[in-house]
């Protein structure tokens, strides 16, 4: 009797919790370049991009939530809020755009999935995760406390995070990623320009680079792996406090004494023949360089 007592209450709570939810869809037109601004500061979105030219969002929220949002054929906003600002609870948004509209999303509490866009993206949330998976034109993504991911080839990526940890799997001609704390992960490549900063999050690279890449990475006391192909060429400029590289003695820096960076040259035809930089820059952390077998 206490066992069907409990599966009744359980029940009926969960039809309780459904009874209080509502479902509500819009759509309005938008050319295939517009932009879209979304807001949700508790829950989730997640955008996906199509092939229409138009936006449609489908809404889970409280019966005392509104969905609102308009504009024309160039610009739409769209977001939900509630009258009882002392109490938020969590929303979830479905949305579908055109593939190469520019979309401006943020949140608070807020997990951010975002897929199959080609224009610029511009994401923020403070405690939620981001997931950014394909490659738009332009990325700019921030996450406080949440981690963040991205998978794939945008041509311009600016991430940052604080405490969340941060990775990213792909290309790009231009990236700059800062977290403070987090770890910072990046994978795959090419890499043409990439720029990491960390204060204590260890940073993590294994990436081909462009015969052209410039790679810069300043932490205060993380520790910095970078990894590459076997064989490539590769100079590194390195000021850290210990640097262990392939046929090079471990070199530790002195304590309370500055060593000032040192140049490293790997696999560099004779005439030198143009190679990739990789500066590397740490007060308290250690270097290690590899090449993949």
């Amino acid at each position: 009797m206490r066992i069907a007592a409990l599966v009744l209450c359980t029940l009926l709570t969960a039809a309780s919790s459904l009874a209080a939810q509502q479902r509500t869809e819009r759509k309005w037109p938008l050319a295939p370049d517009g932009a879209v601004k979304i807001y949700n500061f508790v829950g989730r979105v997640r955008v996906v991009g199509w092939d229409r030219d138009t936006v449609a969002v489908s809404a889970s929220m409280p019966a005392s939530y509104r969905l609102f949002g308009g504009g024309d054929r160039n610009a739409v906003k769209l977001g939900v809020e509630s009258d009882d600002r002392d109490k938020q609870t969590a929303v979830v948004l479905e949305v579908r755009v055109p593939s190469g509209a520019n979309v401006w999303i943020r949140g608070a509490v807020t997990d951010i999935d975002v897929s199959g866009l080609i224009g610029s993206v511009d994401i923020g949330t403070v405690g939620g995760r981001v997931l950014v998976t394909g490659s738009p034109r332009m990325l700019t993504a921030e996450s406080m406390t949440g981690a963040l991911q991205v998978r794939g080839s945008p041509e311009t990526l600016r991430a940052k995070t604080a405490g969340g940890d941060l990775s990213w799997e792909g290309s790009s001609r231009d990236a700059q990623l800062v977290s403070v704390s987090g770890m910072v992960r990046v994978s795959s490549g090419p890499i043409e320009r990439l720029r990491v900063e960390s204060v204590t999050g260890a940073v993590r690279v294994n990436a081909a680079l462009r015969a052209d890449a410039h790679v810069s990475i300043e932490t205060h006391s993380g520790d910095v792996e970078f990894r590459t192909l076997a064989r490539a060429p590769l100079r590194l400029d390195a000021d850290a406090a210990m640097v262990t590289a392939p046929g090079v003695t471990p070199r530790l820096r002195p304590d309370g004494r500055f060593a000032g960076p040192t140049t490293f040259d790997f696999n560099i035809t004779k005439p030198p023949s143009a190679a990739p930089t990789v500066v590397v820059r740490s007060f308290t952390g250690r270097l290690v360089l590899a090449f993949d077998r």
